[in-house]
């Protein structure tokens, strides 16, 4: 945070925009929320000053940190066309990740959300998420992925898939373990063993 504010003083937006936008992504790790989206907001603010395209395709992606009144889909459409803008083939798989996750719905969206039945709530979170996707979809990340050969793309990927399909697919996350081990990423590893177990034990 002070290398950010003093770059921020030495009014050097690009390198402070940069700084902000890896403190907005550690934050949405480890919390809290609202100062994750702050830190997001000023990394926007700032690369929008310079003239690097790319890093501020990554900070609008970071910057869409959910429960924080973000607007979402703005940052991540925006973000899209820019990393297209500049050839960036990871950035651009990233961020078409990022739109078939949850998004989070405005409250606005339905009168009395928090008083509507589960079932219904669940079913109006459905058609947003569909509407917000803008017709992308995992395997699209996926084949970008693969076509780079990027393995923590594609693992990322691979856990998303053996969770959204049903029956979930075990090999999807065995897949993904062994790329997270050839990546060195034990953790990333045991935690996908975890959701494997957990989604398609084996029988």
């Amino acid at each position: 945070m002070s290398l950010a504010q003093k770059y921020e003083t030495e009014q050097k937006a690009r390198e402070a925009g940069i700084c902000y936008s890896r403190l907005a992504h550690l934050l949405k790790h480890i919390g809290p929320m609202d100062e994750a989206a702050v830190c997001g907001q000023k990394a926007i603010h700032y690369l929008r000053q310079s003239e690097d395209k790319g890093e501020l395709a990554r900070a609008l992606r970071v910057g869409r940190v959910p429960f924080a009144g973000v607007p979402e889909g703005d940052y991540l459409r925006e973000s899209l066309n820019l990393a297209r803008e500049v050839r960036d083939r990871e950035q651009e798989a990233w961020t078409i990740y990022r739109f078939t996750r949850a998004l989070t719905p405005p409250h606005a969206l339905v009168a009395d959300w928090d008083r509507l039945p589960e079932e219904e709530r669940r079913g109006k979170l459905r058609e947003w998420q569909e509407h917000e996707r803008d017709g992308h979809t995992v395997e699209e990340a996926l084949a970008i992925f693969e076509s780079l050969g990027h393995p923590v793309g594609i693992a990322t990927c691979l856990v998303s898939l053996g969770v959204e399909r049903k029956p979930s697919d075990r090999a999807l996350f065995e897949r993904a373990i062994e790329l997270y081990q050839q990546e060195g990423l034990e953790q990333d590893a045991k935690r996908t063993q975890m959701m494997a177990d957990t989604f398609a034990p084996k029988s």
